[in-house]
């Protein structure tokens, strides 16, 4: 009897070592007593403050156990560390290549955002057609003169190429008007965010560039201002309704469909606190 109740015992305290074993392998336990995610995210810069955000409140609000960070090297830089499993979740402010869909990746849009086309305050023009601003940005076109300004050289601000704001802006601008095999002008400077384009056009004399819709208040400050597009101003409202022609999709990426962790903060992202998020972003929530 005595030989059961010490064996009985043993496997007791076995059971509670494996438990305990088990528990710490996982990580912590939420607030709510459920497993905490862990994910490693990165990407696009246009997206990083709608999750660093969202991470932020998903700890403060949800659960303060949660594992959470984010890189932002750009989108396509997010979207390779997503399919060579350096990231769980990729984000990219475009549309998925062919080549990310067919590795695998697998989109879910979490905002749209327009793009502006933006000048330097010495430019006399208010309004431009997209065949117009896709001229400049292939480099056919280098002088203010062909459009009724100054005889003064265009200064062309570009994005990086990891960037997934230029992605959308060749996709949307130069490949609408001059097809698949549209190349930007090589006669250009280069930056490597939205905050910094939006600096650096308003303080070179006779520049244009682009930038998402939530830095023109950082862009006026700085003396700088947006084109009408087509008659068309870049303002929210004509982005909703699609008159607005230059919009793209915000967009976080998983190997095959979200599970998991991914999908639990995937679908924090789409609730409608997660959709305060990116208004508070200053981007257009999808639903």
């Amino acid at each position: 009897m005595k030989k059961a109740i010490v064996l009985l015992s043993l496997l007791m305290v076995a059971g509670l070592v494996f438990a305990g074993g088990q528990q710490e392998a996982g990580g912590d336990m939420g607030d709510g007593g459920q497993q905490s995610i862990r994910l490693s995210m990165g990407g696009s810069t246009t997206v990083e403050p709608i999750i660093t955000s969202a991470m932020e409140i998903y700890r403060s609000e949800v659960d303060s156990n949660a594992e959470l960070s984010y890189d932002a090297p750009g989108s396509s830089a997010g979207i390779r560390g997503l399919l060579d499993g350096t990231y769980d979740l990729g984000a990219a402010s475009r549309k998925l290549k062919d080549s990310e869909l067919e590795g695998g990746a697998v989109p879910t849009q979490i905002a749209t955002d327009g793009l502006a086309v933006i000048v330097n305050g010495d430019v006399p023009v208010d309004d431009m057609t997209i065949e117009q601003v896709a001229s400049i940005f292939t480099g056919e076109v280098t002088n203010w003169s062909e459009f009724g300004g100054p005889d003064q050289e265009i200064v062309v601000v570009n994005r990086d190429e990891a960037s997934g704001t230029r992605g959308a802006f060749l996709e949307l601008v130069l490949e609408a008007v001059y097809g698949d095999e549209a190349e930007f002008t090589l006669n250009a400077l280069v930056t490597e965010s939205n905050g910094n384009m939006a600096t650096m056009v308003a303080q070179t004399p006779y520049a244009i560039g682009y930038a998402s819709l939530n830095v023109l208040p950082r862009l006026r400050e700085a003396g700088g201002r947006s084109l009408s597009i087509n008659g068309v101003k870049d303002d929210i409202e004509n982005v909703i309704d699609g008159s607005y022609p230059i919009s793209r999709p915000l967009n976080v990426a998983t190997v095959g469909e979200p599970e998991g962790d991914a999908k639990v903060f995937i679908d924090f992202l789409l609730s409608d606190r997660g959709q305060e998020i990116v208004a508070e972003a200053g981007y257009l929530p999808v639903n």
